[in-house]
């Protein structure tokens, strides 16, 4: 190698530069797998791309919500809980499910929400699994639920998807009718799959038995509570860029 070329930093020494100010940081910074000084065009646009997306987690962490200390960091359960963390941040193309990922770490440090690293993992894979218009569809049945449903009642005579399809369509910004009650039996059919949502009770549409459960709403406190760095419009703006692709 010509001693002129320029000598590009891997993430671990791009993030080691920025926050290194924070010892503890660093520490943690050091933790992730490294792929050498970069080669190739390639590799160096790869890493920037991973630095960028680590660098939202970091970020957040710098925010010092979470009291980080040595005696903390060097627990197993915390080291579990952050690489796992990570490991999804640099794999998320989505600058918003990396924010979920940041309050969804920061608050199972913070609170006694989470009982232990496998629920923490559970739930993690659960925001994983969850797309931005997914989760505008659970806040669409949460709205539904609170208007329709009295103490586990439902109080209206009216056939329960066609309540639940304008409030979907407004979450989504589409057009009032642009969503079929088959595509909305779909989407509420597929939601199944993540635990936030049961269907032990499907007759023909979202009936009484069919509710959101303590998954959703668990989730719901950890990262997507008022006050969260991610908000409602945010999710809701990517949802509805996401809409046209809703069968």
């Amino acid at each position: 190698m010509n001693m002129n070329d320029k000598i590009t930093l891997n993430p671990v020494g791009r993030l080691s530069e920025i926050y290194g100010d924070s010892a503890i940081l660093r520490a943690l910074i050091s933790l992730l797998p490294s792929s050498g000084p970069v080669s190739t065009f390639l590799q160096e646009r790869a890493d920037e791309i991973k630095t960028e997306r680590l660098r939202i987690f970091f970020d957040h962490l710098a925010e010092g919500k979470i009291p980080l200390t040595e005696e903390l960091i060097q627990t197993e359960d915390f080291l579990h809980c952050y690489t796992k963390t990570v490991r999804a941040v640099a794999d998320t193309r989505r600058r918003e499910k990396i924010q979920l990922f940041s309050r969804l770490f920061s608050n199972s440090m913070l609170t006694d929400l989470v009982s232990d690293p496998d629920e923490y993992e559970f739930l993690l894979s659960v925001v994983d699994d969850l797309s931005p218009k997914e989760i505008a569809v659970l806040q669409a049945i949460e709205e539904y639920e609170n208007r329709y449903y009295n103490n586990g009642r439902f109080v209206s005579e009216q056939r329960s998807e066609g309540l639940l399809q304008p409030i979907v369509e407004e979450k989504l910004g589409l057009e009032r009718g642009q969503l079929s009650g088959e595509k909305l039996m779909g989407i509420v059919i597929r939601l199944n799959r993540t635990g936030c949502y049961t269907m032990m009770g499907w007759r023909k549409g979202p009936a009484q038995d069919c509710r959101l459960t303590e998954i959703y709403f668990k989730l719901k406190k950890l990262v997507l509570d008022e006050g969260d760095s991610v908000s409602n419009k945010q999710l809701n703006s990517t949802a509805q860029k996401d809409a046209p692709q809703v069968s």
